[in-house]
């Protein structure tokens, strides 16, 4: 997650980003029922959808629909978001359903842009049709075709060239720094517990690999006229256990899903999973370990999102804070503890 200072909208510097791809778009400000449906009625425009680790805004251009992505280069490094779009490109190659890139006015599929607001990396999608499975209606049948879709995409990083994403180790250095420049003892500890774990695990072709890291329900666009589902958000791609990508699955499932459905679907998931590819059972039962990998990391980026005061912060932004301390509470409740 960016800094708070990020997450504030900025429809002038938007504008300037989505000239680098397409001209004679109106940038809207949606706050109102009556400016939502001008937008709706609008054949050019674009409008502020989120920030969080980025910030979006959905483009409606000629008949499509695309998501311009972008983000400040102390919170995006360059070279890195360029690999992630390889990657990206790499399955679509191989008939994965994975996002689409459009490339800029220059032929380019990442644009680094210096602004009076300052300097930042972006890029575009092609808006995929149907809604996120977050909201689809789920059934046994959509999580084992869900569990079968993630065992593709491992299979195919398999056979990808190594790109330049980072693997477990560079964010477990990414997070000590962090850590010690606020001299966190506790989350110290509880990194050095999971580094000297971690590096006891083999590591092959079969269970390693570069993997989505977030391939959670809102990351996936259900078509629900085909069945068909596309892939987005590779930003937290990085070098790990294909094991870890399946426990952020499963536990997204157990997040959104109603408390009798929980079993049923995960266990449909797996099921989907296995049909495609083995699941190393020796890495698997360490489940619990895993998931406090994904605590940590997502504890430090929360903490630095938060560290920072925003001068005349709006007014949705001191819930925001107050909902992003509680997750710094929970993601934190087991530091320190032996594994």
């Amino acid at each position: 997650m960016m800094k708070l200072k990020h997450l504030i909208n900025n429809d002038k510097l938007a504008e300037l980003i989505l000239k680098l791809w397409i001209d004679g778009n109106e940038v809207m400000d949606i706050d109102s029922k009556e400016s939502w449906e001008h937008f709706r009625s609008s054949e050019n425009a674009t409008t502020f959808v989120r920030a969080s680790s980025n910030t979006i805004y959905i483009v409606k251009h000629e008949g499509e629909r695309f998501f311009l992505r972008y983000a400040p280069v102390e919170e995006k490094e360059f070279e890195q978001v360029k690999s992630e779009i390889e990657f990206v490109q790499y399955l679509r190659t191989q008939g994965y359903e994975a996002v689409e890139v459009v490339p800029s006015k220059t032929n380019k599929t990442v644009e680094l842009i210096k602004t009076e607001y300052g300097t930042y990396v972006a890029s575009m999608f092609k808006g995929a049709k149907g809604d996120s499975l977050e909201d689809a209606k789920l059934n046994e049948k959509i999580m084992y075709e869900h569990g079968k879709n993630l065992a593709r995409l491992h299979n195919l990083s398999k056979k990808c060239d190594k790109k330049n994403r980072p693997s477990y180790l560079d964010i477990f250095e990414r997070i000590k720094k962090y850590l010690k420049s606020i001299q966190d003892e506790l989350a110290l500890k509880e990194l050095e517990l999971l580094k000297e774990f971690f590096l006891t695990l083999q590591i092959d072709d079969s269970n390693f690999g570069l993997i989505h890291y977030d391939f959670e329900l809102d990351n996936i666009i259900y078509n629900d006229e085909n069945d068909n589902m596309t892939v987005i958000d590779f930003d937290d791609s990085m070098y790990h256990w294909f094991v870890m990508d399946i426990v952020q699955a499963l536990e997204s499932i157990s997040e959104e899903v109603d408390s009798e459905d929980k079993e049923s679907f995960q266990q449909a998931f797996l099921e989907g999973y296995r049909s495609e590819k083995e699941i190393d059972e020796e890495i698997f039962k360490h489940y619990d370990v895993f998931k406090r990998f994904g605590n940590l990391y997502g504890y430090m980026r929360t903490v630095r999102s938060c560290e920072e005061t925003v001068e005349n912060e709006p007014e949705w932004m001191p819930g925001l804070r107050e909902r992003l301390e509680n997750g710094i509470r929970e993601d934190s409740a087991e530091f320190g503890k032996a594994l």
